[in-house]
């Protein structure tokens, strides 16, 4: 049947509706008269087919259609055109005319099944479909399940709907039947009734049609258009109908219904998301390929919520995602793919390779620093990096300051103003990838105290804090933008005093980092550990002891995300004669008891530090051996421990006095 012959099969609510679309139209589209049921079908047992909907555009207008999610039903897109047989025309948005859905209630003289609004349509313009959004959604009632196998010649399918019958204009309830399938385009396939009764009728637009496949069903396409041969009050000998496809259009219900997402989350994460489509669970699949074939190999995890966490990834990767939902009948259609690229942290990554490397600042009067790229397995040879300006700074370290996912140098120094006074000050050198430019004041600080790094704001800007030290404590931010530290600003009143180790991490994997102090020199507690949070615009004053027994006096503590997950987590180095180290990770609210990860490891008299230098989500460990020696080791975390195979990165890194980046934990004075 040729689609100018297609006869509208929606249903107005008056038999003159009906006379003037058969005079008009030869033989029409399924839209817009009453809702009766399939002629020569039979009736739907309540509790059968419980996708099926009954679709009332006004008063006067009904259809079928199908639930294909909680809160989407397909349906035909003429049920929604001013002229029905041009279902194309019907615009994207809210209905023109108030709509409802029934789904679930096969026998519409019952109270059964749910009722909702249409609140939002979604058409198809190369077929006669169109979403229709629910404003609330149908619980307990599994969608149809969508298939990708389409319909083929001579295959026998059934149909359902609310049309009229060959003996009712306006039937109580659902009826189905079979079909033929006679041929198939590209968004249509024909069929005919597999007995000379069996037919399609007005109020059947939008119903679903099905193959039955071991006792389950798939939905394969939407009634649409039909000769309505055998319909109350049809009188032509004309067969057949017309179905939309929608096994071809898989992807496209799927990512309209699931509305699939990914974004970056804190560091190493990636966030991904869906709404609820009423399966048992879901599979997630990824790869950072942009095609993401549905294999073992890809397949991420199987979650029964709407959302999943991809942990431990490289910084500035980008990963693609396709969810697939599983119904206890099967496996439904697959979702779009989706992307999102992995937050940079830099850290110590000078280049923005994804893996972190290491620096070298001199002292004693001596202008230079040296940096060394890490390639994931070793360290390279190290580059010299000259300005006067470091042979005057007091503190050295390093950050990415202007967001663009490699980090910079920075140092401080204290300069006399044109009254003598001395002032601190920041200078910042910017990482091009291959080297530093030059040193540029970034702003004057109040004074040098003991300065960290970190974002505190969670803009992708490293900033600075100044912990105030003394009985006191307190903590003051210097926020970035991009190209110099704003004014001062108190963000905490008391905070790691004098004798405290304090350090700074996103604990709660918020994106904006936080404070942890290691109180040691404290007298009457020395083993806990404390954080306070960062809001964006200041540190949580509730004294959260996070651990009451972790890194003793004498031991040297500092952060990272030695699991992957997104939360830093604490290690402390024993700096004894054997070394080790031990780990509490952090569950976002407090850290964990805490494990030994490496037997032995930066003994007394190295340098230890953290940062992730193989690229793989995972913070790993670093020591410095400098003096004479100037080995440099690393120690790799595979989410549970540190790799204990002593491999050495460097020979010949950080001789005698130097200032190692990444920096290691220092005490507060």
């Amino acid at each position: 049947m040729s689609s100018e012959k297609g006869m509208v099969l929606s249903s107005s609510r008056s038999r003159r509706g009906l006379a003037v679309g058969v005079a008009t139209v030869a033989a029409t589209v399924l839209a817009g008269l009453p809702a009766h049921a399939l002629s020569g079908g039979q009736q739907v047992p309540q509790g059968s087919y419980e996708f099926l909907a009954k679709v009332d555009v006004g008063s006067d207008r009904s259809c079928s259609g199908a639930l294909v999610a909680p809160r989407w039903v397909a349906t035909a897109a003429s049920c929604f055109a001013q002229d029905a047989s041009q279902p194309g025309t019907v615009p994207a948005g809210p209905p023109n005319t108030a709509t409802t859905a029934t789904v679930g209630r096969a026998d519409l003289s019952t109270d059964g099944g749910q009722v909702a609004d249409v609140t939002e349509l979604v058409p198809r313009t190369d077929r006669n479909l169109v979403l229709a959004k629910l404003g609330s959604a149908i619980s307990g009632i599994t969608p149809a399940p969508l298939t990708t196998e389409g319909a083929s010649s001579g295959e026998t399918l059934r149909s359902a709907g609310y049309g009229r019958t060959a003996t009712d204009w306006t039937p109580n309830t659902a009826h189905t039947g079979t079909f033929d399938v006679q041929s198939v385009s590209s968004g249509s396939a024909t069929v005919l009734g597999t007995t000379e009764q069996s037919s399609i009728c007005k109020g059947d637009a939008g119903g679903p049609v099905l193959r039955l496949v071991n006792e389950t069903v798939q939905l394969v396409g939407l009634n649409s258009a039909s000769w309505q041969h055998g319909c109350f009050g049809e009188d032509t000998t004309e067969r057949g109908a017309t179905i939309a496809r929608t096994d071809n259009i898989t992807g496209w219900l799927t990512s309209k219904t699931l509305g699939l997402s990914a974004q970056p989350g804190s560091k190493h994460v990636n966030e991904v998301s869906w709404a609820d489509a009423g399966a048992a669970e879901y599979r997630v699949y990824g790869a950072t390929a942009a095609e993401v074939p549905l294999r073992q190999d890809n397949l991420l995890g199987t979650v029964t919520g709407t959302s999943f966490r991809h942990e431990a990834l490289r910084a500035g990767q980008t990963w693609h995602y396709r969810v697939v939902p599983v119904y206890p009948t099967g496996d439904g259609a697959a979702s779009n793919t989706v992307q999102a690229t992995v937050t940079t942290e830099a850290g110590t990554d000078f280049n923005g390779d994804g893996y972190e490397d290491i620096a070298a600042f001199t002292t004693g009067g001596a202008t230079d620093v040296y940096t060394s790229d890490s390639n994931g397995s070793t360290f390279g040879g190290a580059t010299k990096n000259t300005s006067e300006l470091i042979g005057k700074a007091e503190d050295r370290m390093s950050g990415d300051f202007n967001g663009d996912g490699r980090s910079d140098l920075l140092i401080t120094l204290t300069t006399p103003n044109s009254d003598d006074v001395p002032i601190p000050h920041t200078y910042v050198a910017l990482s091009n990838g291959s080297g530093f430019e030059s040193f540029e004041s970034w702003g004057t600080l109040s004074a040098l105290d003991s300065v960290r790094v970190g974002d505190f704001n969670g803009d992708g800007k490293d900033d600075i804090v100044r912990f105030h030290g003394q009985s006191s404590g307190g903590a003051t931010v210097r926020l970035s933008n991009g190209s110099s530290f704003e004014s001062d600003g108190v963000w905490h009143g008391y905070f790691a005093p004098k004798g405290e180790r304090p350090a700074v991490g996103d604990f709660n994997g918020d994106g904006k980092d936080d404070l942890v102090t290691f109180l040691q020199g404290d007298s009457t507690n020395p083993e806990d550990v404390f954080v306070s949070l960062s809001t964006g615009s200041g540190f949580t004053e509730d004294n959260q002891k996070w651990h009451d027994y972790f890194s003793l006096e004498g031991e040297r503590p500092t952060v990272g995300d030695f699991n992957g997950d997104g939360k830093d987590d604490i290690v402390t180095f024993m700096n004894d004669a054997e070394g080790g180290a031990y780990v509490a990770l952090s569950a976002g609210d407090t850290f964990n008891f805490g494990s030994r990860w490496h037997d032995y490891f930066a003994p007394d008299g190295e340098l230890p530090a953290v940062g992730d230098f193989n690229g793989d989500g995972r913070d790993d460990i670093i020591t410095f051996r400098r003096g004479d020696d100037g080995r440099v080791f690393v120690s790799l975390s595979d989410g549970q421990q540190f790799i204990e195979d002593d491999a050495l990165w460097h020979g010949d890194f950080c001789h005698n006095v130097c200032v190692p980046a990444p920096s290691p934990p220092e005490t507060v004075s």
